[in-house]
């Protein structure tokens, strides 16, 4: 007897198809059986992917500048623009129709203007008659009439010479559709790559710079969690207290005021000191005749001036009067009087 046969050597080997993946809105592909020639042409596009550079990748923001390698960057920016710009004419190339009205609206256009040149008048030239007193009257009435044609005609030539304007303004712009972009590339590499580093630093340090100040704040609130609530009043109030605006510098006679509005105080520029001395506050203008004693010199001698000058100079209180000598037993009896005028009492709450 012989051997008995094995099941397994006449059973066919099938490759396992996996499932095709579903997307929403896109219909599944058709199946179709797999050739040796298909599988050799997928073993040479993964041999081509494979070798098919990579696109640039962005690395993680480097701390230390001293260690960027600014001609890498370049090149692999300058390789990413050159992509960018391949893959956009490509698909506008792709997207663009085929137009060929341009040659039929070139022969409309041709033949437009020969009928207009067609249909174009010659003007009418008139040879000045002089006509005397001695003739009838009709003869001066059909000398008026052809002074209307003549008038008439020139109304038309004016008109036509308006419309011929304007179809060649029209078109002048028409052919110079685009020509006034200021494209400035390529002018000075050596300058435009050195203003690149300066940005690619200034943009590296900036990173750095947030992600420094983003641990900071970190560690900062970690900090004051651990505080108490005492220690953390104690902080706000000196933080309140360095907040707080310094005492303003005392102003020179007939010194201008600048008000620096009240929004925006975050900006530095509204943080200087605008109490300063400039060039005309610089004088000293109470040893200036009274005519020139003026907040802006700038309108000296000019009409329209006030005879107002400062709160102090219209003051007409008596500095002598009685009124004033705090000693006098007479104003200290006339003080207490005088309600509103003694704080060493607090109010008292009316009871119901």
């Amino acid at each position: 007897m012989g051997k008995p046969a094995d099941k397994g050597a006449n059973r066919k080997l099938t490759k396992v198809v996996k499932a095709p993946r579903y997307r929403p809105g896109v219909a599944p592909a058709p199946e179709r059986e797999s050739s040796p020639e298909d599988e050799d042409s997928q073993a040479d596009e993964q041999q081509e992917t494979d070798q098919r550079p990579s696109a640039p990748s962005i690395s993680a923001p480097t701390i230390a500048l001293k260690n960027v390698d600014l001609n890498e960057r370049f090149q692999q920016s300058k390789q990413a623009e050159e992509e960018r710009a391949r893959i956009e004419e490509s698909q506008r190339i792709a997207a663009a129709p085929l137009d060929h009205s341009d040659d039929y609206t070139t022969a409309e256009s041709s033949e437009e203007e020969e009928s207009e040149s067609e249909e174009e008048k010659p003007r009418v030239l008139l040879k000045p008659t002089f006509i005397p007193k001695s003739l009838p009257l009709p003869n001066t009435v059909v000398d008026v009439n052809s002074h209307a044609i003549v008038s008439s005609n020139n109304k038309e030539d004016t008109h036509l010479l308006i419309d011929q304007q304007l179809k060649r303004e029209v078109e002048e712009s028409s052919d110079d559709e685009g020509g006034d972009i200021l494209d400035t590339d390529d002018l000075d590499p050596a300058a435009e790559r050195a203003t690149w580093k300066l940005r690619e630093l200034q943009r590296i340090k900036r990173e750095k710079d947030f992600f420094i100040q983003r641990e900071k704040d970190i560690e900062e609130a970690e900090r004051r969690k651990n505080l108490t609530e005492e220690e953390r009043l104690a902080e706000d109030m000196q933080w309140v207290d360095a907040q707080k605006e310094k005492p303003k510098e005392k102003m020179r006679f007939m010194q201008k005021y600048w008000h620096k509005g009240a929004f925006y105080q975050d900006d530095e520029i509204l943080n200087r000191n605008y109490l300063e001395t400039v060039q005309d506050d610089a004088l000293h203008k109470e040893n200036l005749p009274k005519p020139m004693q003026l907040k802006d010199l700038s309108k000296l001698g000019k009409a329209g001036q006030t005879r107002y000058t400062h709160l102090v100079d219209q003051d007409t209180t008596e500095r002598d009067s009685a009124w004033f000598d705090r000693n006098s037993s007479i104003n200290k009896r006339t003080l207490n009087k005088m309600g509103g005028m003694k704080d060493d009492r607090g109010s008292k709450r009316r009871r119901s």
